[in-house]
């Protein structure tokens, strides 16, 4: 079985997939190796794609890029565990004519961010 249907299969029961960014992805065998790519696009879940070695993850800031959209507020909910373990959150919107919309929608956020720890 592929390895990227493997593990986006069972991701369905999981919080957050962890995987690395392995080598043999970039080589294309695609039997032996998960792609953090395609998995990326196939789990259904939020995919962590540690540092080959990596033994653990200090998360201590963290820079939310923000734009008021379905997919980015999904992506702030689902990384809440990691932020939970930061000592600060900051979060940017970047856009060529910032506005009061723009400024409350990233106020939304923090204001949501604030409501979970």
């Amino acid at each position: 079985e592929n390895p990227d249907h493997a593990v986006a299969r069972r991701a369905r029961m999981a919080d957050i997939v962890v995987t690395s960014a392995s080598q043999g992805a970039s080589t294309g065998d695609s039997y032996r190796t998960v792609d953090p790519g395609s998995l990326v696009l196939r789990a259904g879940r939020p995919v962590l794609i540690a540092a080959q070695g990596a033994m653990d993850l200090p998360a201590r800031r963290i820079v939310v890029s923000w734009k008021d959209t379905r997919e980015a507020r999904r992506a702030v909910a689902d990384a809440l565990p990691l932020m939970a373990m930061a000592d600060e959150v900051t979060i940017v919107a970047v856009d060529r004519n910032p506005d009061d919309w723009i400024r409350d929608s990233v106020k939304d956020a923090a204001s949501f961010l604030a409501g979970h720890g």
